[in-house]
Order: structure tokens, then C-alpha cells, then sequence
């Protein structure tokens, strides 16, 4: 049988990365998106939606980009709120290892549970 615990324990940290990011507030989006180039954005505007906004660009005073697969024009004016998706870093380690602490845990368990007995000598 084929140890299973390095495969779960990659699995693990993968889902621990995807899953440690957070939102963090953009103060000026025209400058941000000018300066940054990211490859997407969530705004709030005027009637109060926030959208994931793809592939964000900016045209005079307007922020162009996709939204759901379709061209949307929003006025930097109407704006209420933005942020952008970063990764977590300090979130990933401490996720990272408590999975790499169990992990040990897991396969000392399973050494000591499964130990070999061998005969008393004499």
C-alpha cells in the first residue's frame, strides 16, 4: 500500500493557500489601477452593487474592465468603494503549520501504533 499522508498533506496546503486571502481597501482606484495593472478589482458605485470587475483599465475618467464576461463602464465618480484580492501570507504560515504539526503527529501515532513487537530475548 502506498503512503497517503504526503499526498493529503499537499492537498491540505493547497486548499490553505487558495483559501487565505483577503480584501484590502483601495483609497484611489484610478492611481491603483494606473500604477498596479491587476487582474481584477471589486467595486461598489452609486446604487450600491459590488461587482468583480476583470481586467480592469482605465480611460479618462472612466474604469473599463469585465464584469461577468461583459464590457462595463463605470464613472470614477460614481465609485463608492473598491479592493482588490491579495494574498494572506501571515494567515498560510500559521495554517501551514498547525496541517505540518499534524501531519507529524499522524505519522508518529501510526509508528507507535503499529510498532512491530518482537520477541522477549532470554
Amino acid at each position: 500500500m502506498k503512503p497517503v499522508l504526503p499526498l493529503l498533506v499537499a492537498v491540505a496546503l493547497a486548499v490553505a493557500l487558495l483559501g487565505c486571502t483577503q480584501q484590502v481597501p483601495i483609497l484611489a482606484p484610478a492611481q491603483f489601477v494606473k500604477d498596479s495593472t491587476p487582474q481584477a478589482i471589486w467595486i461598489s458605485w452609486n446604487d450600491q452593487r459590488k461587482v468583480r470587475m476583470d481586467s480592469p483599465s482605465l480611460h479618462d475618467d472612466t474604469l473599463v474592465g469585465l464584469v461577468n464576461g461583459e464590457e462595463t463602464r463605470v464613472a470614477l465618480a460614481d465609485i463608492t468603494a473598491a479592493t482588490v484580492e491579495q494574498k494572506n501570507t501571515d494567515k498560510f504560515v500559521k495554517y501551514s503549520v498547525v496541517i505540518g504539526a499534524t501531519a507529524v503527529a499522524a505519522v508518529l501515532l501510526y509508528k507507535v501504533t503499529h510498532q512491530a513487537s518482537f520477541p522477549a530475548e532470554h
